[in-house]
Order: C-alpha cells, then sequence, then structure tokens
C-alpha cells in the first residue's frame, strides 16, 4: 500500500514572482513593533499601501540562526513565514516542528538549494515533491506558498505549480 499523497492541491508562488518582495503574513498591527524588529532583522516596510509587513524567512531551518529569530519573533509578539528547504528540515525536524508551534506559517523552499536553471523539468518536480513530503511529514504543515530558490523560476516550476 502506497503513503497518501500529501502535496497541496494550490502551491502559490511568493516572493518576487508574484510581484512581491517578500510574501507573508500582512500584519497591520505589526506597525508598532516593527522599530523593534529593525535593528535585529532588518525589517523594511514592503507591503503596499503601509497596510502592514510581510515578514518572511527562507532557506531553513537553520540550527543557530531559526531559535535566535524565533525568540525575537516571540518577544516582539510577531508572525512570520519561513520558507523551508527539504534537507535542512531532515536534518533537524525538531526545528521544523518549533517554528509551527510558534504559530508561524510555513513555505515551500525547495529540497536541496539549487538554481532551477541548472535543472532539468523531472528534477524539479522531483525537489519540488521531496521539500513538500518533507515539510508535510515534519511539521503537518502542507505549504501553500512556494519561493524557489535566489528567486528564478522556469518552466518546469511554473507548470509544476500548475499541476498542483
Amino acid at each position: 500500500m502506497s503513503a497518501p499523497d500529501h502535496r497541496s492541491p494550490l502551491l502559490r508562488i511568493a516572493g518576487a514572482a508574484a510581484g512581491v518582495a517578500g510574501i507573508g503574513y500582512l500584519i497591520p498591527a505589526l506597525a508598532g513593533a516593527v522599530p523593534a524588529l529593525r535593528a535585529p532583522l532588518g525589517v523594511e516596510d514592503r507591503a503596499a499601501g503601509g497596510e502592514g509587513y510581510a515578514l518572511t524567512f527562507d532557506d531553513g531551518p537553520h540550527p543557530q540562526g531559526t531559535p535566535a529569530v524565533l525568540e525575537i519573533l516571540a518577544a516582539a509578539r510577531v508572525r512570520a513565514t519561513f520558507f523551508l528547504v527539504g534537507e535542512q528540515v531532515r536534518r533537524d525536524r525538531g526545528l521544523a516542528r518549533e517554528v509551527v508551534s510558534a504559530g508561524h506559517g510555513i513555505g515551500l523552499h525547495c529540497d536541496r538549494h539549487r538554481n532551477l536553471l541548472r535543472l532539468g523539468p523531472a528534477q524539479v518536480r522531483t525537489d519540488i515533491d521531496r521539500a513538500q513530503d518533507e515539510i508535510v511529514a515534519a511539521t503537518g504543515v502542507q505549504p501553500l506558498l512556494y519561493r524557489p530558490p535566489y528567486g528564478i523560476l522556469n518552466a518546469a516550476a511554473l507548470r509544476a505549480m500548475d499541476a498542483r
């Protein structure tokens, strides 16, 4: 018997490809907390119309960086979206679960951080599928947002997103 397919039926592309430099949660109430976050995290207002802030992090979870960021976010009572890398999640599933248990959103970044322009269509699909499977297995969350490595998309990634 094969394992159920936990891949999301809708996986949207986030980031510059979606027309916004960093999609996450838009939190109007975050405006008061941002000065406290600017120094340690380098947060800038990127949301259109000044309605809030989109705070996102890529390439994790990182063994030292992610716990430090989680601590800062908790102190400021701020939520963010973390775009996870499958191979990083495999190294520390507990840290990926910690991100979720702290109330943060989860997005899919990749399985291995490679430029999609250097991969064939099957390699791109495999990378996305492996990352999503790993993230779901570790966190129980099905990512609905995808941000490609280096912000670079190719036709294979777009087809993979359309198929979801």
